[in-house]
């Protein structure tokens, strides 16, 4: 199957957002789902797929790229997958820039969330809760299955349209509308009914993934019943997760007493990772910085906090992007006598001694900081921009040679560009920017840098020709196969 291979299908797939009822906490027989759905679509289809999703998300802008944030998502949903029963595929979380509330499941381990629901979570448990539903759908292949499910609806519909057809020529309109009528209304609740058991299997397999995790299973049906009590009264304010995704009396009961199942043991401590990444989630979205700032304040001055950690965070980061690095460095110095070795804290004080233009203090942190945590993304991307400001191009690229991440972002990319456009290495840096272009959906400009690459490359550069030569045949495919697509489309 070709990467792009049924765009039609693809476009269906953007629309699935899952959640709804919960069931009774009694377990339930889980279908024989792999050679049905893998006859629809492949694993490996699914995350080409999926991949192709996310380039276009980036391509429209759509979603929030922060290392620090993406990071911790994907720690929490990699260990949660761990109490899965799926230990082969691959999951990747990532946040949509949207204050909607909303979450969901796409092809190939992709689980979005939406920065409203995000913001709107007060506890780990209860992000978590949305996590482990989203997981049971990809284990349990609902995407795939829905889609399944859809083609075979057609069986009854044509059979509904040919009746259909047999009265209006006898005509009979009467009996031709309400055939017209009985195959829409077949399509709809076949439909209903089988997202409806996608849900009993996600309810019953996501509680069990979040008990076995050790997170409070009562998380999520707490969530349930803090969404449904903002929105009671505000019908034309209702966010889209409860849109498509109706909380009910009856569900949030029963989440309850599913979780009532579980043993009880001692509550999961909050992690304050969870309380500093919402906090930098808040700063990131809020456009009145000045606003924000003045209900930080507020809420430091009166305690209104969860934890007051997050809310110094979240002050000092204000305050940097108001330009006040001075102020930023009181609520700083507050942080570090708690714990002086958290990366969030370590890049806080280098750009805070960076915008307060101390560059030594900013590098010899960055470097120290590095040292700790060899293996960060964001303390490697901030310590090669801190080399290259104080013009050691040779050093940053070795750095950034160093990085053994395997999901590198589109920032990594254009950063090695600049570097090797700075040391005089136009076919290195065009690949760079390849890259960079092709994570951000932008196919036909990061076939033109291949081309130019061509062009620069000599005859000594056998390896870089081999290198340019091969990805462009390939993204040049890829690129004919989409054009294919959207010809038949």
């Amino acid at each position: 199957m070709s990467r792009l291979k049924n765009l039609k299908n693809l476009l269906f797939f953007l629309a699935l957002l899952f959640y709804s009822p919960l069931i009774t906490s009694q377990a339930i027989d889980l279908p024989d789902i792999g050679l049905s759905a893998d006859a629809i679509l492949s694993p490996q289809d699914g995350r080409e797929m999926g991949e192709y999703f996310l380039r276009e998300l980036r391509k429209q802008r759509l979603l929030l790229q922060d290392v620090l944030i993406d990071d911790y998502l994907n720690s929490l949903g990699q260990y949660l997958v761990s109490f899965s029963k799926d230990q082969q595929s691959r999951f990747y979380f990532f946040t949509v820039n949207d204050q909607n509330i909303n979450a969901f499941a796409h092809l190939g381990g992709y689980i979005g969330m939406n920065a409203g629901l995000i913001l709107k979570t007060q506890t780990e448990s209860e992000l978590a809760s949305v996590f482990a539903h989203e997981i049971a759908h990809v284990v349990q292949r609902h995407t795939v299955r829905t889609h399944e499910a859809q083609s075979k609806m057609a069986v009854p519909r044509i059979v509904a349209m040919l009746l259909a057809g047999l009265a209006a020529s006898t005509a009979n309109s009467d009996v031709a509308n309400a055939s017209a009528v009985v195959s829409q209304a077949l399509d709809i609740q076949n439909f209903i009914n089988y997202t409806r058991l996608h849900e009993k299997e996600a309810d019953s397999i996501g509680m069990q993934i979040l008990g076995d995790a050790g997170f409070d299973p009562r998380g999520m049906p707490r969530f349930f019943e803090a969404l449904q009590s903002a929105y009671r009264y505000q019908a034309g304010e209702i966010p889209d997760f409860l849109r498509t995704h109706p909380v009910t009396v009856e569900r949030i009961a029963e989440g309850y007493a599913r979780a009532d199942q579980y043993p009880p043991s001692a509550p999961r401590e909050d992690n304050l990772l969870f309380h500093l990444m919402r906090a930098r989630l808040l700063v990131l979205t809020t456009a009145n910085k000045s606003l924000l700032l003045s209900q930080l304040k507020e809420a430091l001055d009166t305690k209104n906090y969860r934890t007051e950690a997050a809310v110094h965070y979240a002050l000092a980061l204000t305050l940097l992007h108001l330009h006040q690095a001075k102020a930023a460095q009181i609520h700083l110095e507050w942080l570090q006598k708690h714990d002086m070795d958290r990366v969030a804290y370590q890049l806080l004080s280098i750009e805070i001694h960076r915008e307060l233009g101390d560059m030594k203090t900013a590098l010899a942190q960055a470097q120290s900081a590095l040292r700790l945590h060899p293996n960060d993304q964001l303390l490697t991307l901030t310590y090669a921009r801190l080399l290259m400001s104080v013009d050691e191009a040779q050093e940053a690229r070795q750095i950034l040679y160093q990085f053994r991440g395997r999901d590198k972002n589109s920032d990594y990319y254009r950063l090695l560009a600049e570097i090797h456009s700075r040391l005089n290495q136009p076919v290195s840096s065009r690949l760079n920017l390849t890259e960079f272009y092709y994570l951000n959906g932008d196919l036909e400009t990061a076939i033109i840098q291949l081309k130019e690459a061509q062009r620069l490359t000599t005859s000594e550069d056998y390896y870089l020709s081999t290198r340019v030569d091969a990805r462009l045949q390939q993204l040049e495919l890829e690129l004919k196969q989409i054009k294919e697509d959207n010809k038949n489309f």
